[in-house]
């Protein structure tokens, strides 16, 4: 397994306009991998940041974090 991370542009509820870029660090073989199982890392973080709100994601190899994939 190869460490992928998991990129989220995260807005505070009610305040769409204040937005910040979030990474989770996630064990998976592959980004497509990643992909498949990022609506559980999702959950897992919105339930953990409950004034947060997930607008979009993506899955980046490290070092790479610039790079949409």
């Amino acid at each position: 397994m190869n460490l992928v991370l998991l990129v989220m542009s995260v807005c505070l509820v009610g305040h769409l306009d204040r937005c910040e870029k979030r990474q989770i660090q996630v064990s998976s073989p592959s980004l497509g991998a990643c992909l498949r199982k990022s609506p559980i890392y999702i959950a897992q973080w919105t339930g953990e940041n409950p004034k947060w709100v997930v607008q979009r994601w993506h899955c980046a190899w490290p070092g790479a974090e610039g790079q949409r994939t």
